[in-house]
């Protein structure tokens, strides 16, 4: 190619280059690619990189929503743009590996705007255990609760690979999970926060991680204090109740297929619940389609009879997968959950 034809492609393709603040228009390329974003490029969802190329590449947020109606394009705006406001005034927001042998486990750190308590909360967004759709769910609500004063870190932990059918998935992002609480504890000065006063919370799958987090396969068994309360949006509590291939996929691969009856004696999270349980905040809506409204009310029973201190929300309607959910209810569900829990109070 002559170079001076090679010189004007160059200059053309960096005139092109998307720049600007995010909207319901620019499409997923376009935010995969947005030179701000550059140590986020392909990690923005867990696992699922592909979701920026090819024909979901050409799509818009707005498209998105199209095809995935609880996938609020708004919220996924409001959360991308933070992150944005995020990376252009802060050297370091991303982090991996957590620990030396952890290279796929990144952790976003969102700084609160104007920081009102040394509290912080871990988001653990969902997908199935197949892809962890951080810029769907965690970064919306991550904005949300640095609106609030407080900071966020959004964990992308390990996916599910096909040996999973046979090693088992789990504990693998339980110990993700714990090696980013170590590696924030290893940086509390750098961060100037109080690593008593966490909380935990996850979406759908992510919301399943976040329930274990607080049984004795969790943080106990890590040498981790506790959580002071969880946050769960449509959680998966008991793998069980989810039918078809994610359902088959759930029985043989969490623990392996030698090993399935572990799902239910160690990885259905209601099984697990003692008087020492976090505090807990729960939101749901009732045509889940996904995770079926049986695991909140399961979970509730067991609440209940353990004497733990919790919140449970049910919305008529709002299906599932929808993060910040700012179309559901005139306040955000995270705004009850921070006051319910009292974070930073």
């Amino acid at each position: 190619m002559d170079t001076h034809m090679e010189t004007n492609r160059i200059h053309t393709t960096l005139k092109n280059t998307f720049r600007g603040e995010i909207t319901c228009s620019t499409t997923l390329y376009e935010i995969n690619q947005h030179p701000d974003l550059a140590a986020a490029k392909d990690i923005l969802i867990g696992g699922g990189k592909g979701l920026f190329y090819g024909d979901y590449g050409k799509m818009t947020l707005a498209q998105l929503e199209e095809r995935q109606p609880t996938w609020y394009a708004e919220d996924m705006v409001y959360g991308l743009n933070r992150l944005l406001e995020v990376a252009r005034t802060n050297d370091e927001y991303i982090f991996y590996p957590v620990e030396e042998d952890k290279e796929h486990v990144q952790l976003f750190y969102l700084p609160a705007k104007e920081k009102k308590t040394k509290a912080f909360v871990l988001l653990c967004a969902g997908g199935g255990y197949g892809a962890v759709c951080t810029f769907v769910e965690a970064l919306p609500v991550a904005a949300r609760l640095n609106a609030l004063g407080i900071d966020c870190f959004c964990l992308n932990y390990t996916t599910f690979r096909p040996e999973h059918m046979e090693t088992g998935y789990m504990p693998a992002p339980l110990s993700d999970l714990a090696a980013a609480w170590k590696f924030v504890e290893k940086e509390q000065k750098r961060f100037e926060i109080d690593l008593n006063q966490y909380y935990v919370g996850g979406f759908s799958a992510g919301g399943h991680l976040a329930a274990l987090w607080g049984t004795e396969i969790g943080a106990v068994h890590y040498g981790i204090p506790e959580p002071q309360g969880l946050l769960l949006a449509y959680p998966l509590i008991a793998p069980r109740t989810i039918e078809g291939e994610l359902g088959s996929l759930l029985h043989d691969g969490l623990a392996g297929k030698s090993k399935t009856d572990l799902v239910e004696t160690l990885y259905s999270a209601e099984n697990q619940i003692t008087e020492n349980y976090p505090r807990t905040y729960l939101v749901q809506a009732v045509d889940d389609d996904t995770v079926p409204i049986s695991n909140s009310e399961l979970i509730e029973q067991a609440l209940l009879e353990k004497k733990v201190d919790h919140l449970i929300e049910r919305y008529p309607a709002g299906g599932h997968g929808f993060g910040l959910g700012s179309r559901l209810a005139s306040v955000p569900w995270i705004d009850t959950a921070v006051n319910y829990l009292g974070i930073g109070a």
